[in-house]
């Protein structure tokens, strides 16, 4: 079954898990309760989020740069129950690319609260093991350029 089409793309996996996301806007997509009483979307929904520092999830740094921590501000939507597992993206160079995977809430299992930011699974400090399992190699040696 191919369930690519006009809406449906694949999207490329960010690969730098040295890149410094700290500052940068990512949305999160999911149909996570909308609210605390769980109440559940009809329709796909977009929050904006911004990358904040560790220290707005963490005690410590989480091991090899393997969590990214956004925050936002209740207008702009915020991660909830059944996000999880669901896509973090950015936009870099106009194109789009997965940054992480919804993972959990930081302090409390309450969504609508403006400083509880959102942990997400860093999709980069895990390339080389989804490249492993897949075969896919996402890390293609650059086009040569013809010297003559």
């Amino acid at each position: 079954i191919n369930i690519l089409g006009p809406t449906v793309k694949l999207i490329p996996l960010h690969t730098n898990n040295n890149e410094n996301l700290v500052g940068k806007t990512v949305y999160l997509t999911g149909f996570g309760a909308i609210n605390d009483m769980n109440v559940i979307p009809k329709r796909l929904r977009v929050a904006i989020l911004h990358v904040d520092n560790y220290t707005g999830c963490f005690d410590n740094p989480p091991p090899n740069n393997s969590e990214i921590c956004a925050a936002s501000s209740l207008s702009e939507g915020k991660a909830c129950r059944g996000d999880s597992g669901g896509p973090l993206v950015f936009l870099k160079k106009k194109k789009y690319y997965q940054v992480g995977l919804t993972s959990h809430l930081a302090l409390l299992p309450i969504c609508r609260l403006k400083y509880n930011n959102s942990v997400h699974t860093r999709v980069s400090a895990y390339i080389s093991w989804i490249s492993s399992v897949t075969g896919v190699n996402f890390f293609r040696p650059k086009k040569q350029r013809n010297s003559s």
